[in-house]
């Protein structure tokens, strides 16, 4: 495990052992094992972040379960609909 929990004054640190670069300064303990927890995930590829501003399902490595993709298709058809019916002056 290449990064460390270190007691600071007034909160802890957490370090990068291998490069000694410092990932957050006097935080709570409770913080800065999480921060360990998604540095370690991000370095092993089980944990892939998003793309800011993209929000859940960002990563292209996620594929859509079956329930999503039946969501995706029923919401276009009815865009579909919508469409045509406005198309046809029947919808306003």
């Amino acid at each position: 495990m290449p990064y460390a929990i270190v007691p600071v004054k007034g909160g802890f640190s957490l370090i990068n052992t291998a490069t000694k670069e410092v990932h957050s300064k006097k935080t709570t303990k409770k913080k800065a094992m999480a921060q360990m927890r998604l540095l370690e995930g991000i370095e092993h590829g089980t944990l892939v972040p998003r793309e800011k501003g993209k929000g859940i399902g960002a990563s292209p490595s996620i594929p859509p379960s079956d329930k999503q993709t039946e969501m995706l298709e029923m919401l276009e058809r009815r865009a579909e609909n919508a469409v045509n019916m406005v198309a046809k002056g029947l919808y306003l």
